[in-house]
């Protein structure tokens, strides 16, 4: 039931759906306090699903890079209307937060190639990718 459950939730938000019970080990980059951040798609008796916010879904997306998953955050960030501020500040406070790896470079530039070349499909023309990263930036502290 819970398999099938993941599978609906993914159908429904329009993603492919990864399960683990800790969420945290998708990743280098860590997703901080993403618990009080969730929200509750489905009970069945004892289990409980939970679907992440969208900003912390995109970052295991984000560290990963491919194709499929850049896509993803882009759909996701268009049907759920992210500010573009939040998520800057939101993946900056999440390198910060993040253990030193070689992950650390890689995540700041494929956040820096997203912004640039999906922004203004997500936020619109008045989208200016570059102060949305000296956000980023700032919020990494880099």
């Amino acid at each position: 039931a819970l398999t099938a459950a993941i599978a609906e939730a993914g159908h429904a938000a329009g993603v492919v759906p990864h399960f683990s019970e800790d969420i945290d080990r998708w990743s280098s980059i860590t997703l901080g306090d993403f618990r009080t951040r969730t929200r509750v798609w489905r009970r069945f008796d004892r289990v409980t699903v939970r679907l992440l916010d969208p900003l912390d879904f995109a970052i295991g997306k984000l560290a990963r890079g491919t194709a499929d998953d850049l896509a993803d955050i882009v759909a996701v960030l268009i049907r759920r209307r992210q500010s573009w501020r939040t998520a800057a500040r939101r993946w900056g406070k999440a390198l910060k937060a993040s253990p030193r790896s070689s992950a650390i470079p890689l995540f700041a530039r494929q956040v820096e190639g997203f912004l640039r070349d999906s922004g203004r499909r997500i936020w619109g023309r008045g989208f200016d990718p570059e102060t949305a990263i000296r956000t980023f930036l700032r919020a990494a502290r880099l």
